[in-house]
């Protein structure tokens, strides 16, 4: 019994030598050389999930290396999959932190494909299509 209790307290003390040891290995990471950066576009919204009228869309953008990507001009498209002429589109506005935001307003609930364009960080557009379906 006071042996394995031993091996608990050596294990859990292990854990914590360890996580103290941790960092984060993005900081150290040199930046990317400027045009060959990859673009990783994730998509929030404002209510979630959302609904039909108002919703902030937010558009995160990171490298490869899980590094916020500030500076880059962002653009959202929107249709509805089952209406034609049910579209936005716009600018979205810099957040910081490689966070990119519009308020958009979708006048019918169902199913909407969302298409975030990227530019500036690279000689191509970088485009990612979401399917958001409102209530």
């Amino acid at each position: 019994m006071l042996k394995a209790s031993i091996q608990l307290v050596r294990t859990i003390l292990l854990a914590l030598i360890l996580a103290a040891c941790g960092g984060d290995d993005r900081a150290t990471l040199p930046p990317p050389e400027p045009g060959t950066v990859d673009v990783m576009i994730a998509l929030a919204t404002n209510p979630d999930p959302p609904k039909s009228g108002q919703v902030e869309l937010t558009a995160i953008l990171t490298d490869a290396a899980g590094r916020p990507i500030d500076n880059a001009n962002v653009n959202f498209l929107g249709s509805h999959k089952t209406m034609s002429g049910m579209n936005m589109q716009g600018a979205a506005t810099a957040q910081g932190n490689g966070r990119y935001a519009i308020s958009a307003d979708f006048g019918m609930n169902g199913p909407w494909l969302v298409t975030v364009e990227v530019r500036g960080v690279n000689a191509d557009v970088t485009r990612k299509d979401f399917t958001l379906t409102l209530e």
